[in-house]
Formats: C-alpha cells, structure tokens, sequence
C-alpha cells in the first residue's frame, strides 16, 4: 500500500512538473510570435496575438485603429531568451523586450510589450500596462 501511494505522488509530481512547463512553452511561443510580427513591422499579426483589453487600448487611441497604433509605436521586437510562468500571467524576457501575457479561455495573448526593465519596482512599456 506504502508503494503505491509512493508512485501515486511520483505520478502527480511529474504531471505537475509537465504543465508548468508546457503553459512556459506557449507563452514563449505567443511572445516569440508577437516580437517577430514586431520586428517584421507586422502589426496586423503583432495585433492578433494582443489581450482584448490591450487591444481595446489601441483601438480607442489616437491613431485609430490597432494596426496604426501599433505600427505607430515602434516595438524593438527580437527573440525571447527566458519566460517565467506564474499561474494565468507570464514574462518573456529577450535582449531587446520584456514582454507581459495573460492567459485566458483562448490560450496565452500578450497585455504588454515594449518594457524595459525597472529602475524602482514598475516596468515602464510602450504599450499595455
């Protein structure tokens, strides 16, 4: 009885161990998709990877419609080299950006881009909050 509960606990540890970082592997993966629509100036795939309500931002700003607003904004884009998972939100750091996710019902969207890292306890970015 003492064995089986033994691998029981083994079994869930490993299970546990494997989402955590499947859900680091998606994020990394939105991220890297949205800083390579960033770097190739596409901002109409940039947008499709964004939160709805970072992407509601965009839509009511000045420059009107998503596609405008970001391609105003000039995101470095570039790769991601680490991502840190922690339950529904994540950060995807690389050389030239930080970038903030979200999980929701839909997978991993990105709620903010263009941060750079902070100087007291806040990231200042180009877009989301």
């Amino acid at each position: 009885m003492m064995i089986y509960r033994a691998c029981a606990a083994a079994v869930l540890i490993l299970v546990c161990a494997a989402c955590g970082s499947s859900a680091g592997q998606t994020a990394s993966s939105v991220a890297g998709r949205f800083l390579a629509a960033a770097e190739d100036a596409d901002a109409g795939a940039a947008c499709e990877l964004l939160a709805p309500k970072t992407r509601e931002e965009l839509e009511f700003g000045e420059d009107g419609p998503c596609t405008a607003t970001l391609a105003s904004l000039g995101l470095p884009g570039g790769t991601v080299d680490e991502v840190e998972v922690w339950g529904d939100r994540a950060r995807a750091t690389g050389r030239t950006d930080t970038v903030f996710l979200v999980e929701l019902g839909s997978g991993w969207r990105v709620a903010a881009a263009g941060c750079t890292p902070p100087e007291d306890e806040t990231f200042d970015c180009l877009l989301g909050s």
